[in-house]
């Protein structure tokens, strides 16, 4: 360990080490003081023992004080620390009391890299669900404030809800714990509250959904009902909602799929629409074919959005939740926008071969070969006659009534 009196002069002529690596140069008049110096930055640093280990606590950036205001710093905190103070725990605890549930969701989102369309999901949901909880201090976020709120919206939005609210909680929680451990790992945050979900056995086991459409009039009349309500700000939303949801119904596109077509993947000559490798959920491009009746829906489109990539105009479709909440109301039962691509599924298998309705779905065929092999064509043709009687048959029984 060299030892050097630090200067404004004896500093700058430090060298950098490599990138990654880094040297400390201890003051000859202040034990304890020294620059730590990395490939990118110099740094004033001050060092002492607590309780019988080391702790080192990082000054300022040198350049933002002079040699005397840091060697003065420096005393100061070499002080505390004989007194038993680590400054690190205080700058780490000071960081923990601070944080809000918004800080740390908002720490969660910078730190772990999400597709798009999880940190928006991320977002929607505690947006949603938690919004009264953004300015509250996350070490105020107890065990019995978790169980209170995962029981209401498990009875004012349902049980999948509340889980799924609840393990981005979890995760948000203890990314905020990791984040203001101390240097030597020492947590400064209570434990994760929701562990007493478990503790209760409050979480909801899965469920196989099996929900789907099955009063195809007092549905589509529901819709109508809930789209007949529009904003000055948003002028279309009722009719693209209703749009947005026959299209669903129609086509058994996943919501992701349908709120991101453009009209770059729209065919009006070829009558087909293309799911692109980086939106479709298996990673596959799909080219499917439009029944008459999807067709109509993009003539509607097209002249309704008259300026924008997307079909819904300069943006793709937002999370309609109001209009869905009042389409729902109005059905007198809960659906989901999956719940119609299931929808169109029920009725597809009634009708077309499972290779086909496996390429109308884009499902992946696993380790099916057999099934694989009659996948390997993708003429959208193929599929054309199933897709139109698939639309008829939803107009049959939009005609007919409730089915069973």
């Amino acid at each position: 360990m060299t030892k050097t009196t630090l200067t404004a002069t004896s500093i700058e002529a430090f060298p950098k080490p490599e990138k990654g690596k880094q040297v400390i140069h201890w003051d000859a008049k202040q034990p304890g003081f020294g620059v730590r110096v990395t490939a990118g930055a110099k740094t004033f640093i001050a060092q002492n023992r607590v309780g019988g280990k080391t702790r080192r606590v990082s000054l300022a950036p040198v350049g933002t004080l002079s040699v005397a205001e840091a060697r003065k710093q420096a005393q100061k905190q070499i002080g505390k620390m004989a007194t038993g103070q680590d400054p690190n725990a205080a700058k780490a605890l000071a960081k923990a009391k601070g944080m809000t549930f918004g800080d740390a969701v908002g720490l969660y989102l910078k730190d772990r890299k999400h597709k798009a369309s999880t940190t928006k999901h991320i977002e929607n949901c505690v947006g949603w669900y938690l919004e009264d909880w953004q300015t509250r201090q996350i070490k105020d976020v107890t065990p019995a404030a978790v169980v209170s709120r995962f029981d209401r919206i498990t009875k004012e939005n349902g049980e999948s809800v509340a889980n799924v609210v609840f393990r981005y909680v979890r995760a948000i929680y203890n990314h905020a714990i990791a984040a203001t451990k101390t240097n030597e790992g020492v947590a400064t945050l209570p434990a994760n509250p929701v562990a007493r979900l478990s503790d209760l056995k409050r979480w909801h086991k899965p469920k196989a959904r099996t929900d789907h459409i099955t009063d195809f009039p007092a549905f589509f009349a529901a819709v109508e009902t809930a789209a007949a309500t529009n904003s000055n700000r948003y002028p279309n939303a009722g009719a693209d909602f209703a749009d947005f949801v026959e299209l669903l119904v129609r086509t058994g596109l996943r919501k992701a799929e349908a709120s991101n077509l453009t009209w770059g993947d729209v065919d009006m000559t070829a009558n087909t629409l293309t799911i692109s490798a980086e939106r479709a959920k298996n990673g596959k491009a799909l080219i499917l074919p439009m029944a008459s009746q999807t067709v109509a829906i993009m003539e509607r489109l097209r002249e309704r959005q008259t300026a924008g990539k997307f079909i819904w105009g300069t943006d793709p479709l937002g999370d309609p939740r109001k209009t869905l909440d009042r389409a729902r109301k109005a059905y007198g039962e809960p659906f989901s926008f999956h719940d119609l691509r299931r929808t169109f599924a029920i009725q597809a298998e009634q009708i077309a071969p499972l290779s086909m309705l496996k390429r109308m779905l884009n499902h992946a065929t696993g380790s099916d070969v057999t099934l694989g092999h009659y996948l390997t064509s993708d003429d959208p043709e193929d599929l054309r006659p199933y897709a139109q009687l698939v639309s008829d048959k939803i107009d049959q029984l939009t005609k007919e009534g409730p089915t069973q």
